[in-house]
């Protein structure tokens, strides 16, 4: 024989909000609306009910039987939220209310209610509601959730490129966003931002200022009447005092009135005259000020501005180009959030969509560009088409191209992360070649068709491609038709038992790259040894070439038949290799990995403060060459 069991759960869940056995009642809201509970099953599940609900040092008011318990910082619906979760362990969350039940949840230190609302929280993030969402999980210092939602944040663009996304968010909100090392935004999106934000808060203090003006006309003219009528009183009773008085000494006292009345009103008159006067020069006095900030606007004298550079990475920002007129209101706390925009790179389109703003001119942009030309940190300025191309030279910034290029790019990656895929087009992009566009080779092989109108491929890899064979054929292909292509290592010419990881097909089979597979050698920091063919336009403006503490490349030091040699390693290994014949296009081998550390900070990859980017916009525009 058996006998079903019913949840212990239903058998409670009348109990919620029900005077039936309770022995509590709670007045929630402003309101003060009624609540009943059950403190032995309150106290389960909040530590705060059962330190209030059976300590010693609580001190109970009790009314008819019922302890008393008075809460107005707590909505009525929110609460209900919080008693039937206490009760049953369920809850109906809807977006609207999710804050809220949180905080009250952390309010109550329920773990397993906030647990919850965590969960929901994060998997309805839109790009409506994720900074918001991440600054009251920052308030209550969550470490996995803040994580959890600033990687939403960062990985989709459209998040901070919404307007206004910034200003209600807290400055330790914005700087947790603007030190996200995989922030996916452009410098420019995130400058807009931040002006934003200084935008809002100066139409706020100036709302502010203007209703404290008004508050203070409102209480002279009220002094000025309460003067008047007590004038008028006074006067009043002198009138009926002389009444009684005979009739010679009536028409005196009267005369005297008359007097009295014609002082008083010149003594009302001066004094509202002198109120106006003392208004309008107050008025005046903040014109002249408003004025003279608008002029003068930066409020930091040179060594904040020191000061604060040296508590900060030093990054090349816009907020330097003011150093002595900035817009109006900026504090220390703002310009501690610009300085965190790292400026890679300053071109002729974000320097007009800065003029647009009409925050900054010319000359402020002049003067910026002077500011920061020290000896360590050399600045090319580049007229193109009667733009300003405007490219900043350091160990923190990309290195400059001599002009612009109107090539177009085909970047063919077998690598399942986005971010290092787009680490090498952004690497092309920043040395002046605009038109680059990048296809996943994991998941599927293009056709020649799509191909075929671009001036140069570049191809490498890391992770399987979808195709080997299809790849290798259509390198080939590409390259029968005059296309160029430049290789990197590794995975794509390393010798691997894998059948999805090296390149195959007519590509490897009728030997059309410089260097033939080979042995990967790795964990040996490597760096740019003896360039023997120093005039190659590869090499122009290469200097230094750090390859990184992984230094991927492949072990050899022989090219294939009418190859050539650019530059090795100072192992003796080949770095480059060039491969030209009859009828083809020319075909560049890069035997390293063209990831930079800019994607991760531990110097893994090639250095950024060496010429990579050279390297790189070169080869492409070389192979591009028919």
């Amino acid at each position: 024989m058996s006998s079903k069991i019913t949840p212990i759960s239903k058998k409670i869940q009348p109990l919620i909000n029900n005077p039936d056995l309770a022995d509590v009642k709670f007045y929630i809201g402003k309101d003060e609306e009624e609540f009943y509970g059950h403190k032995f099953l309150l106290s389960i599940t909040s530590p705060m009910w059962r330190t209030m609900f059976y300590s010693s040092n609580w001190s109970e008011t009790k009314n008819n039987g019922l302890s008393e318990v008075k809460m107005r910082d707590i909505d009525p619906e929110v609460f209900l939220k919080i008693l039937q979760f206490s009760y049953i362990r369920q809850i109906e969350l809807e977006e609207n209310i999710s804050v809220r039940v949180l905080k009250a949840a952390d309010k109550f230190m329920m773990k397993e209610l906030k647990d919850c609302c965590f969960e929901f929280l994060i998997n309805n993030l839109n790009v409506k509601n994720a900074i918001d969402i991440y600054q009251e999980i920052t308030n209550m210092n969550d470490q996995r959730q803040m994580e959890r939602t600033l990687s939403y944040i960062s990985t989709r663009r459209e998040v901070l490129s919404t307007a206004n996304c910034l200003v209600n968010a807290n400055n330790q909100t914005v700087r947790n966003i603007l030190d996200c090392q995989a922030l996916f935004v452009k410098e420019i999106v995130l400058f807009e931002r931040l002006i934003e934000r200084i935008l809002s808060k100066k139409k706020r203090r100036q709302r502010n200022s203007l209703d404290s003006q008004k508050k203070i006309q409102s209480l002279h003219k009220n002094k000025s009447n309460t003067k008047v009528e007590e004038k008028n009183e006074q006067l009043s009773e002198e009138f009926k005092e002389n009444e009684n008085k005979n009739q010679n000494e009536y028409h005196n006292n009267k005369n005297k009135v008359n007097n009295n009345n014609k002082n008083l009103e010149y003594t009302f008159n001066g004094f509202e005259s002198q109120q106006g006067t003392q208004l309008a020069k107050n008025e005046k006095g903040t014109e002249k000020k408003e004025k003279n900030k608008q002029n003068n606007i930066w409020f930091a004298t040179d060594q904040n501005l020191k000061e604060l550079l040296d508590d900060v990475p030093f990054k090349f920002t816009l907020v330097r180009c003011l150093k002595d007129e900035w817009i109006e209101f900026i504090d220390k706390k703002d310009l501690e959030l610009l300085t965190k925009i790292q400026w890679t790179r300053f071109i002729g389109n974000e320097y007009q969509h800065i003029l647009d703003t009409r925050i900054f001119n010319k000359a402020k942009i002049e003067k910026f560009l002077n500011f920061i030309k020290e000896p360590n940190l050399p600045l090319t300025y580049i007229g193109v088409n009667g733009q300003l191309d405007y490219r900043i030279q350091s160990q923190l910034s990309r290195k400059p191209r001599i002009k612009k290029s109107e090539i177009k790019v085909m970047v063919l990656a077998a690598h399942n992360n986005i971010l290092r895929r787009l680490d090498v087009v952004e690497s092309i992009r920043s040395t002046g070649i605009s038109h680059v566009k990048e296809i996943n080779l994991c998941e599927r092989t293009p056709s020649y068709k799509e191909v075929k109108d671009y001036d140069a491929i570049l191809l490498f890899s890391l992770s399987n491609f979808e195709s080997p064979k299809k790849v290798g054929n259509l390198l080939a292909k590409f390259v029968d038709n005059l296309g160029g292509i430049v290789v990197c290592t590794i995975n794509a010419l390393r010798n691997d038992n894998n059948d999805k990881r090296g390149l195959k097909g007519r590509i490897i089979d009728e030997d059309y790259l410089p260097i033939k597979k080979g042995v990967e050698i790795s964990q040996e920091r490597r760096i740019l040894g003896k360039v023997e063919a120093k005039t190659h336009f590869i090499m122009q403006n290469v200097k230094t070439f750090d390859v990184g503490r992984n230094s991927w490349h492949i072990k050899t030091k022989k090219v294939t038949k009418n190859s050539t040699v650019i530059c090795r390693y100072d192992n003796g290994n080949i770095m480059i290799a060039e491969k030209m014949e009859p009828e083809r296009g020319k075909v560049v081998v890069l035997n390293f990995f063209p990831v930079s550390d800019s994607v991760r900070n531990n110097d893994e990859y090639w250095l950024t403060n060496t010429d990579g980017y050279h390297i790189l916009a070169n080869s492409v525009e070389y192979v591009a060459q028919k």
